[in-house]
């Protein structure tokens, strides 16, 4: 029968189920929260040499990144509640009468290695170099219904934070030998490390080392578990002459030519995990969903929690706003808002989805803000002779403020940022319409058409009225709303 042992008031562990056992400590299932957690364990007295490791967790929070939930300390303990996943990714390749081999679903060959580099970029990203990539340390998360299988990269015990630059000093040699690149493996070999205690003499590393091995990595698996650079007994001396003997057998040639590129010997003319994440987006057809496309080389510009791209949805051209999936709850304010929102003057969202990174909002699409209008542009000036008369321009944007508070919601963020320009096609008319945008800041109504302003410290204070900050924002109701 399980044991359970508390940790603390929100952490406990399953000490009859190990996960596994790592350089400083023990992984446990457990739970934090009622969630069902890996509990990494660590002894106090080694909790420095882990400061590299899971503690780095704090700074990434990505989709194809373990993540860390709590950290939790006793007298005797540290305790890191992680992120629990199914497998890891050598588990796939064990040997059919193994208990513990992976058994289950796995995303198309091309998109686990699209994940796994967009993880390394966003590590890299953070000035951080993992140090220790191998597939033991690639985990493989499914959901309950087993249709959505995402690759993580986990166990940062070795990891190390390197310069705006991407380089770092080497102190000493980590990681595991079969998985280094070779400008590693031959500064372990010739020992020059630890023999200075001055960083200026020290060898310097770069993150091109963890390309190389997640080179390797992306090798093995399109492999079938075999290392590109050989047998266990020759994978060393192979790596040092630059002999990737088994690659030649991955049948994709568009795959094998992105990790020769990956595994080139001299770390300068080794493509970035940035360069690794493109090349393998133009090999899949890129594609949101089955309904919205987006244009990676048409951004409309950049907001607080996404992107905004030209894109395609039912045949119509859209605005295509993506945000990190993780960031998501911050938009479903305006994604609540225009569900309920139809008027000429507010612009529409037609459609939102999901991929496994992101979400995807399309939007009508726009020619330009108001306050582009006035940026000394050509293109703008063009636009300015389009425009309607004044007065027609502060009607059309009160008939749509009207229609907000009519709706129960109060907008909150009206600047010329956000008042966007639509110049309609001359088959319907040619005219131009003002549209309310943006409403990630809007609130709906109480029944007295009031809202506390208290709890939005993003506000664009040079549009706001004098009174806000004073007192609740009235504005009167319709019982309409939602209707």
């Amino acid at each position: 029968m399980a044991t359970n042992s508390n940790v603390s008031l929100s952490i406990s562990i399953d000490r009859e189920k190990v996960l596994g056992k790592v350089a400083y400590g023990i992984i446990y299932e457990g739970t934090w929260r009622r969630r069902k957690v890996a509990v990494k364990r660590i002894p106090i007295e080694k909790v420095q040499n882990n400061k590299g490791g899971e503690e780095t967790l704090q700074y990434l929070y990505h989709p194809h990144v373990v993540k860390l939930y709590h950290v939790d300390s006793n007298l005797d303990f540290r305790y890191y509640a992680l992120e629990l996943c199914q497998a890891s990714l050598d588990q796939k390749f064990l040997n059919e009468t193994d208990p513990r081999k992976y058994r289950g679903p796995m995303p198309p060959e091309k998109e686990v290695c699209l994940q796994l580099a967009k993880g390394l970029a966003h590590i890299h990203e953070n000035c951080l170099l993992h140090r220790d990539i191998k597939p033991h340390n690639v985990l493989i998360w499914v959901d309950s219904t087993g249709e959505k299988v995402v690759m993580k990269w986990a166990y940062f015990g070795l990891s190390k934070q390197v310069n705006p630059r991407g380089s770092h000093s080497i102190s000493e040699v980590r990681g595991t030998r079969n998985w280094l690149s070779p400008e590693i493996l031959t500064i372990m070999m010739e020992g020059n490390v630890g023999k200075t205690t001055s960083p200026d003499i020290r060898p310097r590393g770069t993150v091109k080392s963890d390309v190389f091995s997640a080179g390797l990595v992306f090798g093995y698996y399109l492999l079938g578990g075999d290392h590109p650079f050989g047998s266990e007994k020759n994978i060393e001396e192979n790596i040092g002459n630059n002999e990737p003997v088994n690659l030649p057998k991955i049948k994709d040639p568009s795959m094998h030519a992105i990790i020769m590129e990956m595994l080139k010997y001299k770390p300068d003319k080794r493509i970035s995990s940035a360069d690794v994440v493109s090349r393998l987006n133009n090999l899949i057809e890129f594609h949101v969903s089955l309904r919205i496309k987006i244009d990676r080389n048409a951004v409309l510009g950049r907001g607080y929690y996404g992107i905004v791209f030209k894109g395609e949805w039912n045949n119509k051209r859209v605005a295509v706003k993506r945000i990190v999936l993780a960031q998501c709850e911050n938009n479903e304010r305006e994604k609540e808002a225009l569900k309920w929102l139809d008027h000429p003057n507010v612009v529409k969202l037609y459609h939102v989805e999901s991929d496994i990174d992101f979400r995807y909002y399309a939007l009508e699409l726009c020619q330009l803000s108001l306050n582009q209008l006035f940026n000394g542009d050509e293109a703008q000036k063009n636009y300015q002779e389009k425009m309607p008369p004044e007065k027609e321009v502060c009607l059309q944007l009160a008939k749509g403020l009207a229609h907000i508070h009519e709706k129960g919601f109060i907008y909150w963020d009206i600047k010329p940022q956000n008042v966007f320009i639509s110049l309609h096609h001359p088959t319907d008319g040619g005219n131009v319409s003002m549209k309310c945008a943006d409403f990630r800041l809007s609130s709906p109504l109480n029944d007295r058409g009031s809202f506390s302003t208290t709890e939005h410290n993003t506000r664009p204070d040079n549009w706001l009225a004098p009174d806000v900050k004073k007192e609740p924002l009235k504005v009167t109701f319709f019982p309409q709303v939602h209707c």
